[in-house]
C-alpha cells in the first residue's frame, strides 16, 4: 500500500501551566504523515485509539488513550499513522449485529529505524447484547511483538465475551499483522468465541487485524491486531462481534475515558518553543605552574535545544570543557540547532616565576671548620615552599656549613621548582713559605735581612725567628746563615718553613811588582777575587785608581780596593830600584815611609827603642841630608824639597852607630 506524505501542523499558542505552548494536531487520512521538530528539546504526544464499530445491540468500544512526553531533536522528523474507526458490516452472518473493531495510532521515526514512541490500541466492535472492549496500548520503545485488541465484552444470548487475541506472528516489520480466529466457537447457549489465532506476514503495511471466529448463534467472536483494526466473526454465526485494535506492548494499558476520543483515532503533540541560548564558564583549574599549560575551564549552556555545539577560541576546542589551557583569556561559543549562539569568557590565570635567592650569610672564619651559614628568598608560585640544602637541610636555612659551593632546590605548593647556589669560603691554609731577603753584602758582618710573607690563615699573625728569637715579620742584622721561621694565626694553626741568609767571599788581593832602575820607571799591579764585582781601587800615593800603576820610583805603595757592595781590603806594594844602591838591608817591618814617592816631604814611623837620627843619600851615595829623630819611637817629618826629582837612600843610624833600617823614597814633583 503506498503512502501519500501529509505533514498537517496545526500551531497555536496555549497557555499551558502559566507556559506559552505550541500544538500540532493529527487525523485520520488513511496515509503515513510526518510531523518536523521545530525549535524546541522536549514534546508531548498524546494518542487515541480508533473506536470500535458499532452494531444495533452493543456499541463499539473506545480506543486507548496514551500521553508520553519525549526528548527530541529540532529538525528530527516524526512518522504519525492515525487508526480509523471500526464499521458495523458487513462482516459475518448478520451485519446488524456486529461491529469491526477499531484501528490503532502511532508515532515513531522510520528514518532512524527506532520503535514507536506511543502506540495506543482501538476499541472492540460491538455485538448482539454486548459492547466491544476498549482498545489497550502504551508509551514504550521496547521491541515486542504486537498485540491483538480484546473482543467484546458479551457475547450473544448469555454468551462469554470474546477471548483475548493471541500474539501476531513474527514478520518481518517491527509492526506485526493480527492473528486469524480460530475455528473453535461457542455453543448456542452458552456460545465461547474463539481464540485469535497466529498469521505470519512480511511487513506491517497494509497489515489487517484477523477476524475472530464462533460456532453456531450467538456465539462472539476472537480479537485480532492490526493497522485498520480488528476483522468481525467468520463462520456464519449471528450476532458475532468485531475484534479489537492493534496494539504494541502489553504493558501500561489504559482504558479511556468515556467521551473523549469516538470515532477515528487522534494525535496531538504539545511544545513550548526554546528561547535563546545563554551560556556561562568557570574555571575549572588555573595554571599550576608559571608557563605550564595544564588549566581547564567549563561551559553550562541552558535555554535553546539541544544538541549543543561548542567552539572555545583560541584554542579550538569543541567540549564543553576545555583542557591544556595556559594563562589567558578564553571564549566559549555555543550554538544550537536553531542557530541561536552565545558566548562568555573566563581567565585562567598562574602564579608568578617561582624564583629563589641563595645567599651566604656566614663565611669561615678559620680554615677547615664547619661554622658557614646560608640564607634563601623565594618569591612567586604558590606557597607554602619546600627547602632543600646540598647536604640534606630543608629549612629556609642551613647552618653548620663546611666551604664549598651549596644548591638550594624550592618546590611550591603545586610542585613548581627553582634553584639557586651560593659558595660559602674559608681562609686558605695558612702558609709563610714567601720570603724576601736581603744577603750580607761584606764577607763576615752582619747585614742580612729577611721578611715573610704570610699566605691563608686568620689575622693577627705570631711570629718566632731561630735563632734570633724575633718576634715580627721582618728579621735584621742577620749574619750568614739558615734561620726558621714559625707563624701562628688566631684560629691557632702553624706554619714553618726555613730561609738562607748567603754572604759573598771574602775578597782577596794579589801584588805584583817590577823594580825602578833608577829613572822612575817601577809598576806594581793588583789582582782581586772574591766579594762582589766590578772592582774600584785607589792607589796612596798617587791617586791612581786602576788596578796597577807605573812609572813609579822605588818605595811603597798602597792600594785600596771597593766591592760592588762598597766592602774594603788594601795592599800594599814595594817597588825596588836596581841602580846606584844595592843590598841595602830593607827593614820595612819597623820603618815606614810615606807617602812614597813624595815631592821632598815625607813621614818616618819607627818601631824601634832608642834615640836615633836619619840619613839622606842620593842616587851617587852623597849625603844631602842628616837630622836626629824627635823621639826614639813615633812619627818624624823629613823635608827634602831642595833635592832633584830622583830615588834617594834613607838610613835610620842610632846614637851607638848601629843601622836600625834603610830603604828607598822617590821625589817627584
Amino acid at each position: 500500500m503506498n503512502y501519500k506524505k501529509l505533514i498537517l501542523i496545526l500551531c497555536c499558542s496555549l497557555a499551558i501551566g502559566g507556559i506559552n505552548a505550541q500544538t500540532a494536531t493529527f487525523n485520520y487520512t488513511g496515509s503515513l504523515q510526518t510531523w518536523t521538530v521545530p525549535c524546541t528539546s522536549s514534546v508531548t504526544i498524546t494518542t487515541y485509539g480508533a473506536q470500535g464499530g458499532t452494531c444495533i445491540y452493543g456499541t463499539g468500544a473506545l480506543g486507548a488513550e496514551i500521553v508520553g512526553t519525549f526528548t527530541v531533536t529540532p529538525g528530527e522528523v516524526l512518522d504519525v499513522l492515525v487508526g480509523q474507526a471500526g464499521t458495523g458490516g458487513p462482516v459475518g452472518a448478520d451485519y446488524f449485529y456486529c461491529g469491526s473493531g477499531g484501528g490503532g495510532t502511532f508515532v515513531w521515526n522510520s528514518a532512524s529505524s527506532t520503535l514507536p514512541l506511543i502506540v495506543a490500541g482501538g476499541g472492540g466492535g460491538g455485538s448482539d447484547n454486548g459492547n466491544g472492549s476498549a482498545g489497550v496500548g502504551s508509551a514504550t520503545q521496547t521491541p515486542n511483538p504486537a498485540i491483538g485488541g480484546q473482543g467484546s465484552v458479551a457475547g450473544g444470548s448469555g454468551g462469554n465475551g470474546g477471548a483475548a487475541g493471541a500474539y501476531g506472528g513474527s514478520g518481518a516489520g517491527w509492526l506485526s499483522n493480527g492473528g486469524a480466529g480460530s475455528a473453535a466457537g461457542g455453543g448456542f447457549s452458552p456460545g465461547n468465541g474463539g481464540a485469535g489465532g497466529s498469521y505470519n506476514s512480511p511487513g506491517w503495511t497494509g497489515g489487517y487485524g484477523g477476524g475472530g471466529g464462533c460456532s453456531g448463534n450467538n456465539g462472539s467472536a476472537g480479537g485480532g491486531g492490526g493497522y485498520n483494526g480488528g476483522g468481525g466473526g467468520i463462520g456464519g454465526g449471528n450476532w458475532s462481534s468485531g475484534g479489537g485494535g492493534g496494539s504494541y506492548n502489553g504493558g501500561s494499558n489504559q482504558t479511556n475515558v468515556a467521551g473523549v476520543q469516538s470515532g477515528n483515532g487522534l494525535v496531538i503533540i504539545t511544545w513550548v518553543a526554546t528561547g535563546p541560548i545563554s551560556v556561562s564558564s568557570t574555571v575549572l583549574s588555573n595554571v599550576t605552574c608559571n608557563g605550564a599549560s595544564n588549566g581547564s575551564a567549563h561551559g553550562i549552556a541552558t535555554g535553546g535545544s539541544s544538541p549543543y555545539t561548542y567552539l572555545w577560541t583560541p584554542t579550538a576546542q569543541t567540549n564543553a570543557t576545555a583542557t591544556g589551557l595556559s594563562a589567558g583569556t578564553y571564549t566559549i561559543t555555543v550554538s544550537d540547532p536553531c542557530g541561536s549562539t552565545a558566548s562568555a569568557s573566563v581567565a585562567i590565570t598562574q602564579p608568578l616565576v617561582l624564583a629563589a635567592t641563595a645567599t651566604t650569610t656566614t663565611n669561615l672564619i678559620c680554615h677547615a671548620i664547619s661554622t658557614g651559614a646560608t640564607a634563601s628568598s623565594v618569591s612567586g608560585g604558590s606557597s607554602p615552599y619546600t627547602y632543600l640544602w646540598t647536604g640534606g637541610s630543608t629549612n629556609a636555612t642551613a647552618t653548620g656549613l663546611t666551604a664549598g659551593s651549596y644548591t638550594l632546590s624550592v618546590t611550591d605548593l603545586n610542585g613548581c621548582s627553582a634553584t639557586a647556589s651560593t659558595v660559602v669560603t674559608q681562609p686558605n691554609a695558612l702558609s709563610d713559605s714567601s720570603f724576601t731577603t736581603a744577603n750580607v753584602l761584606c764577607n763576615g758582618e752582619s747585614t742580612g735581612s729577611a721578611a715573610t710573607i704570610v699566605l691563608g690563615g686568620t689575622m693577627a699573625y705570631n711570629y718566632v725567628w731561630t735563632p734570633g728569637g724575633g718576634s715580627t715579620d721582618t728579621a735584621t742584622g742577620l749574619t750568614a746563615g739558615t734561620y726558621t721561621l714559625t707563624v701562628s694565626d688566631a684560629c691557632g694553626a702553624s706554619a714553618t718553613s726555613m730561609v738562607t741568609i748567603s754572604q759573598p767571599t771574602a775578597i782577596s788581593i794579589t801584588s805584583h811588582s817590577t823594580p825602578d832602575n833608577g829613572h822612575g820607571a817601577g809598576t806594581a799591579k793588583v789582582t782581586v777575587s772574591g766579594g762582589v764585582g766590578p772592582y774600584t781601587y785607589l792607589w796612596n800615593p798617587g791617586g791612581n785608581t786602576t788596578d796597577s800603576i807605573g812609572g813609579k820610583t822605588k818605595g811603597t805603595y798602597c792600594c785600596d780596593v771597593r766591592d760592588a757592595n762598597g766592602c774594603k781590603d788594601t795592599i800594599c806594594v814595594t817597588i825596588k830600584t836596581t841602580a846606584g844602591i844595592d843590598g841595602i838591608n830593607d827593614n820595612s817591618a819597623q820603618i815606614v815611609v810615606y807617602p812614597n814617592p813624595n815631592n821632598g816631604q815625607f813621614t818616618i814611623e819607627s818601631s824601634i827603642g832608642g834615640a836615633s837620627s836619619v840619613e839622606i843619600y842620593n842616587i851617587l851615595g852623597e849625603k844631602v841630608f842628616t837630622k836626629s829623630l824627635s823621639t826614639t819611637k813615633g812619627t818624624n817629618t823629613i823635608n827634602v824639597g831642595n833635592q832633584p826629582n830622583g830615588v834617594y837612600l834613607y838610613r835610620i843610624i842610632s846614637d851607638n852607630g848601629n843601622l836600625l833600617g834603610e830603604g828607598r823614597i822617590a821625589i817627584q814633583k
